[in-house]
């Protein structure tokens, strides 16, 4: 059976606002068996949790440390990590140190060869935000082009990636940003900079932009944006 990709923030969307096992199964097509299993995926990567016999969204990303810690222990690989946990490099590397700060894991454990997973070298002294790759397509929408949307790949304070809108290299456009019902984050615009575009084989246009204005609201949202895509380690 070819498989399907849903949209994780559809997904919790429709849970959020009601939608029961029924109405899950009919709208994404899914089997009893298939749902157990989209409900299991989402809750291993902290989107949901268990409320006596309810499925609830939680108000933010919770990845139980006993859960990943058995997960290493067990000789999990790194990428199957990432994909088991919907989460970056950089975010699972933030999960190891926490893992060791809590007392969890030994840095022998997570690292038995020394290969300095915990502690990748800093190119910069700056302060700034961490490089966030989305584990769940988001939209965002040109101001003044209803017709154009693309979906963020990833996103810093600095620029970010996306894809499906066309852009010519040192074109300015207006990004809008809505994020789902129930973030901390409220919408907010921003000016950026098409710096670079290339066409990959397989997935369209995908173009970088270098964000160049946006209000000091727009930059505090932007912050709640991006921490609230980080996954946090419960124990």
């Amino acid at each position: 059976m070819k498989c399907r990709e849903l949209s994780v923030q559809q997904v919790l969307n429709d849970i959020r606002t009601g939608a029961g096992d029924q109405e899950l199964m009919t709208k994404y097509r899914l089997s009893r068996k298939g749902l157990g299993h989209l409900y299991e995926q989402l809750t291993n990567a902290g989107f949901l949790e268990q409320n006596g016999k309810t499925i609830v969204v939680c108000d933010t990303r919770k990845i139980r440390a006993e859960q990943i810690r058995d997960d290493i222990r067990a000789g999990v690989s790194e990428r199957d990590l990432m994909s088991k946990y919907m989460c970056s490099s950089k975010h699972l590397r933030k999960i190891f140190e926490k893992l060791v700060t809590i007392g969890s894991l030994t840095a022998e454990e997570i690292d038995p060869n020394g290969n300095s997973k915990l502690h990748p070298p800093e190119v910069s002294k700056t302060p700034r935000l961490p490089r966030n790759y989305l584990p769940y397509p988001f939209t965002v929408y040109v101001v003044g082009d209803p017709e154009a949307r693309g979906m963020i790949l990833d996103i810093t304070e600095y620029g970010f990636r996306v894809q499906g809108i066309q852009a010519r290299e040192g074109e300015f456009k207006i990004f809008s940003f809505i994020p789902m019902d129930g973030s901390y984050a409220r919408p907010f615009f921003l000016e950026a900079e098409c710096r670079w575009i290339k066409k990959p084989h397989d997935s369209g246009l995908v173009a970088g932009f270098q964000i160049e204005k946006l209000s000091d609201h727009s930059r505090r949202e932007l912050g709640k944006f991006i921490q609230e895509l980080m996954p946090s380690v419960w124990y």
